[in-house]
């Protein structure tokens, strides 16, 4: 390694803990984080080993650029796709449902926290879905239409990542590829397979039919 690399490297650092800083002390001003959240996270910036670690920290309090906001009920007319789309928990929960439109390429961050990011109701503008998970400490859920082909090489470190496909949720190939990478590190990764909701079968009755439902919303 070369030596004049070294003091780069560290303004680099110190540059993303002055700019997550001056994040969280406006997520503070504005009251969309508690003052013991801006001390602990403060104090997470402070011992991050990397710009890139730093950022993960304040992921979702930063703007995302070309991100293309949830459609709960979006018509039958086309909405173009983002070029990219961030979800990011940190200490917390984050969800995307509903009908929207998928972006070409999706980006998860979940620290000490869930995602779910459900995209069985979602508009498709490609046919490759790329999708990036960081996970520390947390709980990830991807759900898919049934019938998508996925291809799984997250790393992971005492975690899990596994994808789910039910019987009774079956369906032939839909032409859609998804494509996860990414790191999880003591946490989980979940991505199933379910029914677009208006095509989704009756609930079975009784106890099997209670328990399809509370699978289904973890």
């Amino acid at each position: 390694m070369n030596r004049n690399d070294l003091p780069l490297k560290r303004d680099d650092l110190d540059r993303a803990r002055d700019d997550a800083a001056a994040l969280l002390y406006a997520a503070a001003e504005e009251r969309r984080i508690s003052d013991e959240v801006l001390e602990l996270r403060l104090a997470l910036i402070g011992e991050a080993p990397s710009p890139a670690a730093v950022a993960a920290i304040v992921a979702d309090l930063a703007p995302q650029e070309g991100e293309s906001p949830a459609v709960e009920d979006a018509g039958p007319g086309w909405i173009a796709p983002a070029e990219l789309t961030r979800v990011s928990a940190v200490f917390g929960n984050a969800r995307r449902e509903g009908r929207w439109t998928a972006p070409l390429a999706l980006e998860i961050r979940c620290i000490f926290g869930e995602v779910v990011v459900d995209l069985r109701d979602a508009m498709f503008g490609a046919d490759v879905l790329d999708i990036d998970v960081v996970n520390y400490f947390g709980k990830v859920v991807v759900t898919l239409p049934s019938g998508t082909e996925v291809e799984n090489d997250t790393s992971t470190v005492f975690g899990s990542a596994k994808h789910v496909r039910k019987s009774r949720d079956a369906a032939s190939p839909n032409g859609l590829l998804v494509r996860v990478n990414g790191n999880v590190v003591f946490g989980e990764l979940v991505t199933r397979e379910r029914h677009p909701t208006d095509l989704a079968p009756p609930p079975r009755p009784g106890l099997r039919g209670w328990l399809d439902r509370v699978r289904d919303r973890d």
